[in-house]
């Protein structure tokens, strides 16, 4: 049922929006997505991002979501939990106003990103990429991802591609990935626990997803 789903939903983005679908459909590159015709304003991603990103660990905020008045880059980042860290990392890789719902994990999810390729979402999809970057630290969640079946659909390891670091040359995404939609959950736990771990915060009872340390990395 699942891969049928994917099926239909990739099917009528193809066909409803083809020029955008062939220009922004791809990983790597410049930023988590390639500079490609309509998606080149978002491909600050990884220059800007990478900062954010190397960041060293961070004092937890009281409230994981609260992430409203983010520092300057270049001030210390302290008490910006995982959700601070996406958000800001969205915010320096240019990424829309209508998007910045998305730049957090517990809201950050499949469903959001279906409604954006079908425009009815007011967030681009061509920002897509750029979020999806933000959201998995620009770090190899490759072993992650195995462990939590990312690489168990009809796709196969194909589907591995979204957890690795994003690549220098961009790969083109066809319809062979299609069943790697269902998966987006688990690849979503992969990118929250590490970044937990990263800014050291213990914020998972905050979250609702699994945090049973035997299925982490």
């Amino acid at each position: 049922m699942g891969s049928s789903r994917s099926l239909l939903l990739f099917a009528l983005v193809a066909i409803a929006l083809p020029s955008v679908a062939d220009a922004c459909f791809a990983l790597g590159g410049c930023g988590f997505g390639g500079c490609f015709a309509g998606c080149g304003r978002y491909c600050s991603a990884r220059a800007k991002g990478a900062k954010t990103l190397s960041a060293s660990k961070t004092l937890p905020s009281e409230n994981p979501n609260a992430v409203d008045g983010l520092p300057d880059e270049g001030e210390p980042r302290a008490n910006l939990g995982p959700d601070g860290l996406f958000r800001q990392c969205c915010e320096e890789s240019g990424v829309p106003a209508a998007c910045m719902d998305k730049c957090n994990y517990a809201t950050y999810s499949s469903t959001k990103l279906r409604n954006m390729f079908f425009r009815i979402d007011s967030c681009p999809m061509e920002a897509a990429t750029a979020i999806h970057y933000c959201a998995s630290q620009g770090k190899d969640h490759t072993r992650c991802c195995h462990d939590r079946g990312v690489g168990m659909t009809s796709a196969g390891a194909k589907c591995l591609l979204f957890c690795e670091k994003p690549r220098e040359n961009a790969t083109h995404l066809d319809f062979s990935y299609m069943p790697c939609y269902d998966t987006f959950e688990e690849m979503k736990v992969c990118f929250w626990h590490d970044a937990v771990r990263t800014t050291g915060t213990n914020l998972e009872q905050n979250f609702a997803l699994s945090t049973d340390s035997d299925e982490w990395n």
